[in-house]
């Protein structure tokens, strides 16, 4: 499987993570519980680091398009790819600094929130242009793959569940024991 498309899946995921954390967090701040937003704050800042070191990886495996930037000039294409790297990297210089701060409800702080928001838009957007891309790539084929089985797995399983008056037979659908085994802890 290719190494860009695995980071690629993971990049999604935790941007998905830190853009509604961050969302969640900024909707806390307006809120009576402290424990609520300080919740948001820990899932975002996590999720926030991990999504600048998927970053970090994502930008290695496109090294080449950034050294093809300064080599040749920003393309008519390229554009708004540049200019949601250069929003990244003021989001996360804002969010470094309000680590070291006490950042809520500050003018920081809702500059970061109004930095993310417009990254969320310019993201997403460059997430769907290239979709169709990571639909065909390996780790796609192998998720839909691992689904089928799954399924077919789950119905053989749920089949001899039934023939067998509802009891648990153990050694019939041993795919299923691999994949759900919490399933035969249920009826025991």
């Amino acid at each position: 499987m290719k190494r860009v498309f695995v980071i690629d899946w993971i990049l999604i995921v935790v941007f998905i993570v830190s853009a509604i954390s961050g969302i969640g967090l900024h909707i806390a701040g307006h809120g009576n519980s402290h424990e609520v937003w300080h919740n948001w704050a820990v899932v975002h800042v996590l999720g926030s680091i991990l999504f600048l070191v998927a970053i970090i990886f994502h930008v290695t495996t496109h090294w080449g398009w950034y050294r093809g930037i300064i080599k040749n000039g920003i393309g008519r294409k390229s554009k708004v790819t540049a200019v949601l790297s250069i929003i990244f990297l003021l989001l996360s210089v804002t969010g470094i600094v309000l680590l070291g701060v006490s950042g809520a409800n500050t003018p920081l702080g809702l500059s970061h929130y109004k930095i993310g928001i417009i990254m969320t838009v310019i993201a997403v957007g460059h997430i769907i242009k290239r979709l169709s891309v990571l639909k065909k790539s390996t780790l796609s084929k192998i998720l839909c793959k691992w689904k089928q089985d799954s399924a077919v797995s789950l119905f053989l399983y749920l089949d001899s569940v039934f023939k067998n008056n509802y009891k648990l037979i153990h050694n019939q659908a041993p795919v299923m024991n691999r994949l759900c085994p919490f399933l035969l802890n249920l009826h025991k």
